[in-house]
């Protein structure tokens, strides 16, 4: 939990440019079933309305142990094979 704490004061409130942000992605994902696979999904909505614009989902292995309520512990490298498809 340290390490969240530390990237906490980093967060920055504006988006670091000039341009209008239009949409916002959501991202989670399941720890491992019995068979030690992990389901992870994304969602992006379009602003300022929150609609739906695309959902994706994977399931894959986790290639390290999933930390509830760690930053990325299991979410990226699952989310990451969406993302880039």
């Amino acid at each position: 939990m340290d390490i969240q704490l530390n990237l906490a004061g980093q967060v920055s409130y504006t988006n670091g440019t000039s341009e209008e942000v239009h949409y916002v992605v959501g991202t989670d994902i399941s720890p491992s079933d019995d068979d030690g696979m992990a389901y992870g999904g994304a969602v992006v909505m379009g602003l300022p309305d929150l609609h739906v614009v695309e959902v994706k989902r994977s399931r894959g292995r986790l290639g390290f142990p999933y930390v509830l309520g760690v930053l990325s512990s299991g979410k990226l490298p699952s989310c990451w094979r969406r993302w880039t498809s």
